[in-house]
């Protein structure tokens, strides 16, 4: 069994949250990993 990989987390925080939303990356050179799109409401300071 493949385990799930989060893309962008900390070696020793690989596995998805359960508090968190992920969508699936595929079709590029990181397909398969999840990415975070959890909305916690507070913007990046690139954006403000």
């Amino acid at each position: 069994m493949l385990r799930r990989r989060v893309y962008g987390a900390d070696h020793d925080q690989l596995a998805p949250r359960p508090d968190r939303r992920y969508a699936e990356l595929v079709g590029c050179p990181l397909d398969g990993l999840l990415l975070d799109i959890t909305f916690d409401g507070r913007l990046s300071a690139a954006r403000q």
